[in-house]
């Protein structure tokens, strides 16, 4: 699959060495002219493709701010073009691809597109990127110049606004069902149909909730005053450089009076039903939503001279509204300057303003939108800089905390270190003290221990020359006895005699 961040980082690196998306018409006259020409522009194929990401990283290198560059725009010198004619028409050519996979399931029983489920259909996502661009949600094709096959598609909806090309594709889905319900092989699976009207509902209320009026009248076969017109009509009435391009479309023709939206119950229920719809356009209508603080990213005139007449496609006119189309009067819808796109709108598309340098600036409702986006991407930067400041400040004060307990560490083993040392020292030196004293003591009781034991030898000598007289006298006792009584026999025996 393909990598969007790739993209756009391939994007930059070709910018950063001066290339460019879109090609200038002298640089495209060194070229081969007619490849170029049938080459739709890349904003067009992403948003007919519904590849969302891929939109959003190509809007982001093209320049989507009034007043447009050159190089948005194949054709040069269309002064005063619109945003959405500039790109094809990418808004609108989103919904025509919904129409076109609704003809494929007609031919072919089945198509891709309908089996996402996730919670907003990709084509929702789709149009909400384009919708935060700045392309205004009310805005009528006025056609493109012919560049092969997709000028055709678009040219065939000229006058259609992206809420009525809903509706087209709701009347050809009421075509395709009762076409399958009299077809048993192409009957339509409940998870198709249930597909389906999620995403018709999904997508009227992201248009309503954008400022897409049901109220418009029917598309116009051409703007007020302007010869260009639909290949709708014969083709006598087309310009030959428009009429060369022109093919059948897949899609089917839709009777142009039953886009009256809310004329047509059926397209009504299938929006949401009219309660809803009606609380969905209060949000979009609230006092609360009228302006928006701008950040300087728009430009905004201050000059509110008359405009000139621009006959390309979306251009000012001072007859009608440059996005709805819809004739001024010197009473009722009296026309008012958008001073971000310099074009004449009327009361209904540019009732919001954008406030900058102390003054309110009136712009059209996909400026205003797009002033919103600014700010919103702005505070969300903020407050993710003041999250990522909070967080740094914490991981310093940790960092801090941590040195500062490293450093205490430090001195309290530095402190106790040179106590112990001390201490150590003291001990040291007093067991070393102690090993004198113990020796001197050793000694002393060593010398002692020798006096008492040559002591007890010569008491020992002693005892045993007193053994020896004790003997001796002993026998000496025993002597006198034996001569005691030999005395004492013969005294008793010369006393009887």
């Amino acid at each position: 699959g393909c990598d969007p961040s790739s993209i756009g980082k391939c994007l930059s690196a070709l910018e950063a060495w001066g290339g460019k998306m879109l090609v200038s018409e002298d640089e495209r006259k060194k070229i081969r002219p007619e490849a170029i020409e049938s080459l739709p522009h890349p904003i067009y194929c992403m948003a007919s493709a519904w590849r969302v990401s891929e939109l959003n990283v190509l809007l982001s290198h093209c320049n989507y701010r009034y007043p447009l560059k050159d190089e948005n725009v194949y054709v040069i010198g269309k002064d005063g073009i619109s945003l959405a004619a500039s790109f094809h028409y990418p808004l609108h050519t989103s919904l025509i691809s919904l129409r076109n996979r609704l003809s494929k399931l007609r031919e072919t029983g089945s198509v891709d597109g309908f089996d996402d489920t996730s919670s907003e259909p990709p084509l929702a996502r789709t149009i909400a990127v384009l919708l935060d661009y700045g392309f205004e949600p009310n805005e009528r094709i006025e056609s493109i110049d012919p560049f092969g096959d997709i000028s055709s598609e678009i040219n065939k909806m000229v006058g259609f606004t992206p809420l009525q090309i809903l509706a087209a594709a709701v009347l050809d889905w009421k075509n395709l069902s009762e076409f399958a319900a009299n077809d048993d092989a192409k009957k339509l699976s409940k998870t198709v149909v249930d597909r389906f009207k999620f995403y018709i509902e999904t997508v009227a209320e992201l248009l309503i909730r954008k400022g897409a009026r049901i109220t418009l009248e029917s598309p116009p076969l051409s703007r007020p005053g302007r010869k260009i017109c639909s290949p709708e009509l014969p083709s006598e009435s087309i310009p030959n450089s428009l009429h060369r391009s022109v093919r059948l479309s897949t899609c089917q023709s839709i009777e142009r009076s039953l886009m009256k939206i809310d004329k047509n119950s059926y397209v009504i229920e299938f929006f949401g039903g009219e309660e809803k719809i009606k609380n969905i356009a209060k949000s979009w209508l609230r006092t609360s939503n009228r302006s928006v603080k701008g950040l300087g990213k728009i430009l905004l005139h201050s000059n509110k001279s008359a405009i000139s007449d621009s006959f390309s496609p979306g251009g000012s006119d001072t007859r009608s509204c440059a996005i709805c189309w819809k004739s001024f009067g010197l009473v009722k819808n009296r026309k008012h300057l958008c001073r971000a796109t310099a074009r004449y709108v009327c009361e209904e598309c540019s009732g919001r303003c954008v406030l900058e340098r102390g003054e309110a600036f009136r712009v059209s409702d996909g400026q205003f939108s797009l002033a919103k986006v600014d700010l919103r991407k702005y505070l969300d930067f903020q407050d993710e800089k003041r999250k990522t400041q909070r967080k740094e400040r914490l991981e310093n004060a940790n960092k801090t905390s941590a040195t500062k307990r490293d450093e205490n560490n430090s001195l309290k083993e530095e402190i106790f270190g040179r106590v112990g040392k001390s201490v150590r020292n003291y001990f040291l030196e007093e067991v070393e003290t102690d090993n004198e004293i113990n020796n001197n003591q050793t000694e002393s009781l060593n010398s002692t221990l020798r006096q008492t034991q040559d002591a007890f030898h010569e008491r020992g000598d002693k005892l045993n020359n007193l053994s020896e007289k004790t003997n001796a006298l002993k026998d000496a006792s025993t002597d006198f006895a034996k001569m005691a009584k030999e005395l004492n026999e013969q005294q008793q025996g010369g006393f009887f005699w």
